[in-house]
């Protein structure tokens, strides 16, 4: 069997209006499994929401969500 726990590498690019081009800006991958998705978005929203650079981005910790992806309208439990 396989494992899970394999690095999926994304890239970043940023669109310059002055030259109506997008530009590379970095590669990054995070470790994870089936939250690596979550890993992606949150190592960018940590540089952009931030302000932290990339390795502070990828140092702090991460949080999961492995629930229903259906609204149930109920409050989650805090169990």
């Amino acid at each position: 069997k396989r494992p899970f726990h394999t690095i999926i590498p994304a890239f970043m690019h940023e669109y310059n209006e002055d030259n109506d081009e997008w530009e590379a800006k970095m590669p990054f991958g995070v470790m994870g499994g089936a939250v690596q998705p979550q890993g992606h978005v949150q190592i960018i929203s940590h540089m952009f929401d931030y302000g932290l650079n990339i390795q502070e981005a990828g140092d702090i910790a991460r949080w999961t969500h492995d629930g229903s992806a259906q609204p149930t309208g109920q409050n989650m439990s805090t169990n």
